[in-house]
């Protein structure tokens, strides 16, 4: 038997987090299912990692992890989020997915952690082939912010803008907040 095997077997069997992270790499289809069996004696935050790790691998876990990572988004507004990004980061993620990583992303209270994720989904967000439908979720999303917020997190968004409409879409943002932000004052 394989040593690497040998080493699943043994972080599964006992619910060893450092070992099954280490292995989390070299972990086959075969022993997903105990894998996942085996997460939930794991705590939450551990538990969302781990997803969010093999959700990477495996996008059968995708809806998993994201259910894991709104759970303790919920339980301690704390998100891991190395975890979260390396979610952004897979490309098997379907576009309805990505609509509830993006509602989540926007429940992020911390701002820098939001804007972090932010960040990291925007590359994933301009690849897609449905991102103005992504784009018009997200305005909804972001609508839920203070005006400061809103304006601080549009800015992000420019390169995603651009994708969409090229410079004329900037153009038209940018009037836009500009006509916005004199009713506001």
């Amino acid at each position: 038997m394989p040593l690497a095997l040998e080493a699943s077997i043994v972080a599964v069997e006992k619910r060893d987090y450092n070992v099954l992270m280490s292995l989390v790499s070299k972990l086959t289809k075969t022993f997903l299912p105990q894998v996942l069996e085996t997460l939930e004696e794991f705590n939450q935050e551990e538990r969302a990692y781990i997803l969010c790790i093999l959700a990477g691998r495996f996008p059968e876990v995708l809806p998993q992890a994201l259910e894991a990572v709104q759970v303790q988004l919920e339980l301690s507004g704390y998100l891991n989020i190395e975890a979260f990004n390396s979610l952004y980061l897979t490309e098997l993620m379907p576009d309805n997915l990505l609509i509830n990583a993006l509602e989540l992303t926007a429940r992020i209270d911390e701002v820098s952690l939001r804007i972090e994720a932010y960040n990291t989904i925007i590359p994933r967000l301009i690849r897609s082939k449905n991102k103005l439908n992504l784009w018009k979720n997200l305005l909804h999303f972001l609508s839920k912010r203070s005006r400061s917020g809103l304006l601080q997190e549009l800015a992000i968004f420019t390169p995603l803008i651009f994708a969409i409409g090229g410079i004329p879409a900037l153009r038209e943002t940018s009037e836009a907040i500009n006509k916005v932000t004199k009713w506001w004052n």
